[in-house]
């Protein structure tokens, strides 16, 4: 008797647990897999999608294209897994497949792209990523404010847009484990300097700033954007300048082909700002020559190709742009200051139209600065039309740069044995004028 009462207790233990799967309701004992979607049909200018895996097991996730990849390449349990979508800007239509495997079970999910209409520019839009490294986190100088780096890359985003530039920036949304970020664009980093010089953070021969690099976000998806203290405090900003694959080169740029293939380098790379200047501004009609909206708009112009538009060697260089009036910059530092004192020593307000003013290396004439690759007293609000072109090049081109590509970059093959580093990109020292007017 005693027996049987044990038996009955164990068929009944045995249904309770039955009773309390956690898999009732939702089906997926029944299923093993589902997804939300058996196929995608994009527009050309798509850059993300979500795939709901539905599964009580782990899975793995596969993408056969290069212009379509999961975040995630695997997981455990339902999963709202985003898809990373490189948009069509060719001529040819596209097409691929998704394999998702989980509990013995295979799913597949049909993706294509239709071709890119003729006579229509495509716009791009390119994810940045601020790094901001802080050692007081109560010090909003170094720790900046979060209503801040959105409120800089809205005004990039005016100079590039007024410009018709064609590209955009907006602030990074996953970082490279296909989570989202707790803060759209930006990612904070303690450390323990109080300053750091800039050449040194960029310089690929350095050991000491390969820390730093693995913070990057992978190159090929996002600019990496890093704001710290520099040890000069008269330099406002640097960056890397572009870089050309060799089956695609333009006039002015280094062809490291050994890059094509990198998604991260084991040095910091990217765009360096000096935070001692982050909340500089622009208020009620005054010109100030540490405008931090300048600033990043003019770091970022050189990641994307572009020279200064003035000449750092009297006037023995040139931005590769011929309608780009240049000037010895030099020789206007010490000319300004002339004309500023003269002004002030007379009782007058300077204007910044007479600031501006410089005398071109290629015929003596002059003409008032306003280009965004210019510095020092200057409007920086416009791009020319071949700076725009060269922008162009290196967003279809470029493989360290986000986006698209008209075309692969050329083989990488043989490419580690003509290692270069890439080129650093220093501006001039912040003038010590006084704001004007």
């Amino acid at each position: 008797m005693k027996r049987l009462t044990l038996f009955f207790l164990a068929l009944g233990l045995i249904g309770l647990l039955g009773a309390c799967s956690p898999h009732d309701g939702d089906d997926l004992d029944a299923k093993g897999l589902t997804l939300s979607a058996e196929k995608f049909e994009w527009g050309t200018a798509v850059r993300s999608q979500t795939l709901t895996v539905n599964t009580y097991a782990s899975w793995t996730i596969e993408s056969n294209v290069g212009w379509c990849e999961p975040r995630k390449k695997s997981g455990l349990g339902k999963t709202e897994l985003s898809l990373w979508v490189s948009p069509n800007i060719t001529h040819e239509a596209r097409s691929g497949q998704l394999t998702v495997r989980s509990a013995g079970q295979t799913k597949t999910v049909s993706i294509s792209q239709p071709a890119f209409p003729e006579g229509v520019q495509h716009s791009y839009v390119v994810p940045v990523v601020y790094h901001v490294f802080y050692k007081n986190q109560n010090d909003t100088t170094q720790n900046i404010s979060a209503s801040w780096l959105p409120r800089i890359t809205d005004g990039v985003n005016k100079l590039y847009r007024d410009n018709e530039a064609h590209v955009q920036f907006e602030l990074a949304e996953y970082d490279d484990d296909g989570n989202r970020l707790d803060e759209p664009g930006v990612i904070r980093h303690r450390v323990t300097f109080d300053d750091y010089d800039p050449m040194d953070f960029l310089d690929p021969d350095n050991d000491d700033n390969s820390q730093f690099a693995s913070y990057m976000l992978n190159l090929q998806r996002n600019i990496n954007i890093f704001i710290f203290r520099f040890s000069d405090e008269q330099t406002l900003g640097l960056s890397d300048l572009a870089v050309a694959p060799s089956n695609h080169e333009l006039d002015s740029l280094l062809t490291l082909d050994w890059m094509n293939d990198k998604t991260h380098v084991d040095f910091p790379y990217g765009c360096c700002i000096n935070s001692q200047y982050i909340y500089e501004t622009q208020e009620d009609g005054y010109y100030n020559t540490l405008y931090n909206v300048a600033t990043v708009a003019h770091e970022l112009g050189h990641y994307l190709g572009l020279l200064h538009s003035f000449s750092e060697h009297e006037c023995l260089d040139d931005d590769a742009c011929s309608d780009t009036p240049r000037c010895d910059y030099n020789a206007y530092v010490e000319e300004v200051s002339r004309r500023l004192q003269k002004i002030m020593d007379a009782g007058k307000q300077p204007t910044l139209r007479e600031l501006a003013q410089r005398i071109s290396c290629d015929d003596g004439s002059t003409y008032t600065a306003d280009n965004i690759m210019d510095y020092a007293y200057c409007y920086s609000d416009k791009l020319s039309q071949q700076q725009k072109e060269r922008i162009r090049h290196v967003l279809n081109y470029s493989p360290t740069l986000p986006g698209p590509k008209l075309d692969s970059p050329a083989s990488t093959r043989a490419a580690q044995a003509h290692w270069q580093r890439p080129r650093i990109v220093v501006c001039p020292a912040a003038p010590s004028f006084a704001t004007t007017k």
